[in-house]
């Protein structure tokens, strides 16, 4: 009995197996995010949290996390566990949960709604070293 190696799945032109979140946000600092409007951005470090109302001129630096944590790439197709829900508002959920402790993002949410005009992006990544363990939760509204 002979074995027979699968050939891993491979894309089809831009064809994503996740949310593309990388175009998303590079499609958004294109088209001006928010440009010239004051956005609210808070900052939670060790439970204590600070808000501040400012205007960001460089959205690919302040939406660098976002941007890394792509996780579009072939090696991962399926290292990922997707999950698609409806809301009673029509909103769409795209959820993405890792199915190995190795990979930095944990989680990745994404929220949109019906019209897809308006999106929400959480983020749980993580990381553990011998010395060392981070969390990181991001949110981009």
């Amino acid at each position: 009995m002979a074995c027979s190696e699968k050939t891993p799945p491979q894309y089809l032109g831009e064809k994503k197996a996740f949310f593309d979140l990388k175009s998303f946000l590079e499609k958004e600092i294109q088209t001006g995010l928010a440009a010239g409007k004051s956005v609210k951005k808070t900052v939670t470090v060790n439970g204590l949290s600070e808000t501040k109302n400012m205007v960001i001129t460089d959205w690919a630096t302040e939406l660098r996390l976002f941007l890394n944590a792509d996780i579009n790439r072939p090696a991962w197709q399926d290292k990922y566990l997707r999950k698609e829900s409806r809301l009673e508002n029509q909103d769409s959920v795209f959820e993405y949960y890792a199915l190995r402790d190795a990979l930095k993002v944990r989680h990745l949410i994404v929220q949109r709604n019906a019209a897809q005009t308006d999106y929400s992006i959480k983020i749980l990544s993580a990381e553990k070293t011998a010395a060392t363990e981070t969390q990181n939760r991001t949110f981009f509204r």
